[in-house]
């Protein structure tokens, strides 16, 4: 799991979002859908109160976005295998937006 270190300044923050982030993933109840083995998430843009925020608020922040993004994710799987009536591929890519960070330069320019 990588977080970028352009994203979150600091190492203590970049740690405790992956925390959370393994913790949602594990926690998700996948069901009868496979559980992908590769996933991709893109940071968004963060509001202007989050470096001001408590990182108890923050976690929360991300858990709450995560376990989003992991429902989304749930359900498009579930419809690719009833629609193909086949088990969906081992590598699955969500480009969805996800986790409340500072923005990127790429960001700024498309906005």
């Amino acid at each position: 799991m990588a977080v970028p270190k352009r994203q979150l300044k600091r190492a203590v923050d970049r740690n405790a979002l992956r925390r959370v982030a393994r913790e949602a993933w594990r926690l998700a109840p996948w069901g009868d859908t496979v559980r992908p083995q590769v996933l991709m998430v893109k940071l968004r843009r963060a509001d202007p109160d989050w470096k001001t925020a408590g990182r108890a608020a923050l976690k929360k922040a991300w858990r709450a976005e995560l376990d989003e993004l992991f429902s989304r994710l749930r359900r498009r799987l579930a419809a690719q295998t009833a629609t193909a009536g086949a088990v969906p591929a081992v590598k699955s890519r969500v480009n969805q937006t996800a986790l409340a960070a500072p923005s990127c330069p790429d960001e700024r320019r498309d906005a």
